[in-house]
């Protein structure tokens, strides 16, 4: 539960501009791709699928965006 709690606490203390500044980023780091992934898939969000062929790959990061 420690952890628990220290995760909404942070998330309580996010602002508008902490998101604004994330959506900002063309190259986001890797903890933000992972976060961004979970909650496209828990809320049901489709990714974008990039590349061509069979080197297609699920991107999160577009659709998170939005």
């Amino acid at each position: 539960m420690p952890i628990y709690n220290a995760a909404i606490r942070a998330v309580q203390q996010l602002k508008k501009d902490d998101i604004t500044e994330l959506k900002g980023f063309a190259k986001p780091p890797p903890a933000a791709i992972i976060v961004s992934q979970t909650l496209c898939i828990m809320f049901g969000v489709a990714p974008k699928m990039v590349g061509t062929g069979k080197d297609k790959v699920k991107d999160y990061w577009e659709p998170a965006k939005k």
